[in-house]
């Protein structure tokens, strides 16, 4: 039966954490922490030799282990301590705990912990980190141990000294690994890095037209933001919670990504493929202007019943007509080489299958630039009429627009701007049903090619924070995850000599969802429109395309 350490000790009884491999010696002296406030015992080294256990620094000799209680009056400390613990068995195998301050003895509770369990978990190092000021006895318990194995880093001569918090061999090798592995993954982006460090040297700052192109093309973001991922990592203070785990996830993060961009590679490189999605490409190119061509000829017209401004239609028809007439030229341009950008394109699954979507949402872009030419158009001559009506609209109530103090303020006009505007706003009402079925249409289309771009935007994100390594720790159920403890009985008034209660500390995980939660705290993005915000943005005719959002954060 478990229960939590909370509820189960009292104030008044110390309590002693012992590690399990304190029990397996035969007699050994007890070397660790004392915390008067919380009455609490932390036991993280033994030795046999007196001697030896005097020279850990930060540590005293706290107590003797035997397992045999002839031995325990024996063996004291050879200065005075204000608190001696003396623990042992008794021939019916019951373990006893005593805390002894001068010739009074305390009760006290046993609690026996794994010291892997919690020294290796970066959960519990990270609510170290977050709750630095708390006392409570899991958290303290993780700081010292932490600071026993940072002091004995220091420490040239440990012989004759069980410490439970060294680390072992094994991670110092799955060290070097990783950062072989960094090494690797840092060299595959080498190229970009020198490229990226001449254009900031030799640009002439946010105005460059290089540093544009790179902050619109997809491909450059993605290139930079997964170098900029990995500097992060590697710049990462190794003291710091999750800065192997992290390093780790990186490198298997890139792992996986290029071996899905190599498979995709030669996906495209073999049996001609390239050039043939380039055909699918540009036959779907050819189609969408005829469709397009259709629907203006349809808009021309009288569209769902609907009675339009004949001339006005007819001028916006013409002069889209003319742009989609520019952009079939264009195909014809772009036929003969865009099977060899598909097949050379490919090249870039070494850095990925990421930077790969993003060269496909570039090309998806170039392919779909006559939608947006039509959807700006559309939205800049809507946009215009709806500011044109508010101020007319602003007129009749006899109000205007304060631009210094950004407010609406009282006006007074006259009879002849109240004709003028009457007469402006009444043909802009009625023009409003053609310029906005335009803006409609336009706007649909903008939002479909948006949403495929979204949809690769959020693979692209999946790849690049995807906690692949943590759940692989999770599904081995390793230490490094244990978010928590709870304390099970051992033993406690079972047979009359039974005087000490004995608990077994259990580590514990986090759920799938919660280790998810846990791990994309830092990486989560949040878009920077609400839903509100953007079908406002649509009725007020406002781009809703990302690079007027980066337009105004520079």
């Amino acid at each position: 039966m478990k229960h939590d350490f909370n509820t189960m000790t009292s104030n008044h009884i110390w309590k002693v954490f012992a590690p399990y491999d304190v029990f397996s010696q035969p007699e050994a002296y007890l070397i660790g922490h004392v915390t008067t406030d919380s009455q609490s015992i932390y036991i993280t080294a033994s030795s046999h030799d007196v001697s030896a256990a005097n020279q850990l620094p930060d540590m005293q000799l706290i107590g003797y282990w035997s397992r045999f209680k002839n031995r325990i009056s024996k063996r004291r400390s050879p200065v005075k301590l204000e608190q001696w613990i003396s623990v042992w068995k008794d021939e019916n195998a019951d373990i006893h705990c005593e805390v002894i301050n001068d010739a009074e003895t305390f009760q006290c509770t046993l609690l026996i912990y794994n010291p892997s369990d919690v020294f290796k978990s970066e959960i519990l190092k990270q609510k170290n980190v977050d709750a630095c000021e708390q006392n409570d006895n899991i958290t303290s318990l993780v700081r010292i141990l932490h600071a026993t194995n940072s002091n004995l880093c220091d420490l040239e001569v440990t012989e004759g000294i069980t410490v439970y918090t060294s680390a072992s061999k094994r991670h110092g090798i799955n060290q070097l690994v990783v950062w072989f592995l960094m090494f690797m993954v840092n060299f595959i982006y080498l190229p970009f890095r020198i490229c990226s460090y001449s254009i900031q040297r030799n640009g002439t700052g946010t105005g460059d037209p290089l540093q544009k192109v790179m902050g619109v093309s997809s491909t450059f973001s993605q290139l930079a933001a997964r170098s900029k991922q990995l500097c992060h990592t590697k710049s990462g203070d190794e003291l710091k919670p999750f800065c192997r785990l992290r390093s780790v996830n990186t490198c298997l993060q890139q792992l996986i990504d290029t071996l899905l961009g190599v498979t995709l590679m030669y996906f495209l490189m073999s049996d001609n493929m390239a050039q043939y999605l380039a055909n699918i490409c540009l036959s779907y190119g050819d189609k969408v202007a005829g469709e397009l061509k259709v629907l203006l000829d349809w808009l021309m017209g009288a569209p769902a019943g609907l009675k339009l401004n004949s001339q006005l239609t007819h001028i916006l028809g013409k002069f889209f007509q003319y742009h989609i007439y520019l952009w079939s030229g264009y195909l014809y341009v772009l036929k003969p080489v865009l099977g060899q950008l598909v097949y050379y394109g490919s090249i870039a699954g070494v850095w990925g299958l990421s930077v790969q979507l993003a060269l496909f949402q570039d090309i998806l872009s170039t392919m779909t630039i006559h939608i947006y030419c039509f959807y700006v158009y559309a939205a800049r001559l809507y946009r215009l009429q709806m500011y044109a009506m508010a101020s007319l609209w602003r007129l009749f109530r006899g109000k205007k627009w304060n631009v210094l103090r950004q407010r609406v303020d009282s006006a007074v006009y006259d009879a002849d701007q109240l004709f003028v505007g009457t007469l402006l706003f009444t043909v802009l009402l009625f023009l409003l049903p053609t310029t906005g079925l335009y803006y409609i249409v336009f706007t649909l289309l903008r939002v479909m090619v948006l949403t495929v771009q979204g949809v690769v935007s959020r693979l692209r994100q999946l790849l690049n924070h995807l906690p692949c390594w943590y759940i692989l720790l999770w599904l081995a159920k390793s230490t490094s995850l244990t978010d928590g403890a709870v304390f099970q009985f051992v033993s406690y008034n079972e047979r009359p000599s039974a005087s000490t209660l004995v608990l077994s500390m259990q580590a514990t995980r986090p759920s799938f969802s919660e280790l998810l939660c846990l791990m994309n705290k830092s990486t989560v993005t949040t878009s920077a429109y609400s839903w509100g915000t953007i079908v406002k943005n649509l009725f007020l005719g406002h781009l809703i395309y990302p690079w007027i959002e980066k337009k105004k954060s520079t």
